[in-house]
């Protein structure tokens, strides 16, 4: 059987004011790691690539080097335009 892939919903952005965003939600399906790639579609509908630089957990704000689905978790994604997330934007796994 192959492995789940990755999916998770925000619930919740933060803007930084050094830019890029903090999101924070569940993680529904398949694993995450510090590093990885994922992918979502903006509200303009461009699919978009960004790099997860920190996973923390939400219940005792402990930074960990993955996720697991059920996990509630924030991702650090520096490298995107917060505007083009929203609460219930999904982010896969990266395809490419």
């Amino acid at each position: 059987m192959p492995p789940t892939a990755f999916r998770f919903i925000v619930q919740q952005v933060f803007p930084l004011a050094t830019g890029g965003a903090v999101v924070e939600g569940r993680v529904e399906a398949g694993p995450l790691r510090e590093g990885q790639l994922v992918a979502f579609r903006s509200p303009s509908g461009r699919t978009e690539a960004v790099c997860v630089v920190t996973i923390e957990r939400t219940t005792d704000r402990q930074l960990v080097p993955e996720a697991a689905a059920g996990e509630e978790v924030r991702l650090l994604l520096p490298d995107v335009n917060p505007s083009a997330l929203a609460p219930g934007v999904v982010l896969e796994a990266n395809q490419d």
